[in-house]
């Protein structure tokens, strides 16, 4: 898209960080917004685009929502967009985490069963950093 780009994204690859409808009890939930969770063929993602127009994104070819618009001061908007993106990455997320556990066991620590691994890295197609939360399952 000409005048949009994407800067940082949060991936959520699976079910793992999502609240389970048991959890969406009482009063606290009424005005929450829910988004769907991962599956194994599509990743649940918090995108930050920077735009030259302040009409919200939307996509042909994804399921999106906007969740938010602001003004920067060079004239642009920063515009936060939920949005399920296909991906085939589930090998390569557990390729490495489970270098991660190895990494910590060499150096002698300790990672609980439930621990969350974190990776920062950078989108080879859009140039965007990423940060995404995986589990050893």
């Amino acid at each position: 898209m000409d005048g949009v780009i994407q800067a940082f994204k949060l991936i959520f690859p699976l079910r793992e960080l999502a609240i389970s409808p048991e959890q969406r009890i009482g009063k606290n939930w009424k005005n929450t917004i829910y988004i769907e969770a991962g599956n194994e063929k599509v990743h649940t993602v918090l995108a930050l685009y920077v735009t030259k127009s302040s009409v919200p994104l939307s996509f042909s070819n994804l399921k999106s929502f906007c969740l938010g618009i602001w003004d920067l001061p060079d004239g642009t908007y920063a515009q936060l967009v939920a949005q399920a993106e296909p991906s085939d990455a589930n090998a390569q997320i557990t390729e490495a985490v489970l270098a991660a556990k190895q990494q910590a066991a060499e150096a002698a620590v300790e990672m609980p069963e439930t621990a969350y691994f974190l990776f920062l890295g950078q989108d080879s197609l859009t140039g965007a950093r990423f940060l995404l939360a995986a589990q050893d399952r």
